[in-house]
């Protein structure tokens, strides 16, 4: 998977458990891995299954008290995601999201 923007992340799917692990952002999907070694957890997105994109700014949509981007599917479902490498990389990838949407 040839990535355009690779994260270090935080994510966690309708408030399940927090799992630290990698966002890839590539072509049409967004793939997430994550957990430990006795639970490890992938998820891929199909971009077009993105409703809606918001950073999370409340004390409910931050994860350890950092921005959160907070993703909202068809589905139903969300998934929340706070970076940790640099600053300005949730924005990034909000813009990406976007962009990609079309």
């Amino acid at each position: 998977m040839s990535s355009k923007l690779s994260l270090p992340v935080v994510w966690t799917e309708d408030g399940t458990t927090l799992l630290p692990g990698r966002l890839e952002l590539a072509g049409t999907r967004l793939h997430l891995a994550g957990g430990v070694r006795d639970g490890e957890r992938t998820r891929e997105i199909e971009l077009r299954n993105i409703v809606s994109t918001r950073l999370g700014r409340t004390a409910a949509d931050r994860i350890g008290g950092r921005l959160t981007l907070v993703i909202e599917l068809g589905d139903g479902g969300a998934i929340r995601i706070a970076g940790f490498e640099r600053p300005g990389a949730l924005r990034e990838l909000a813009d990406c999201l976007h962009a990609a949407a079309g």
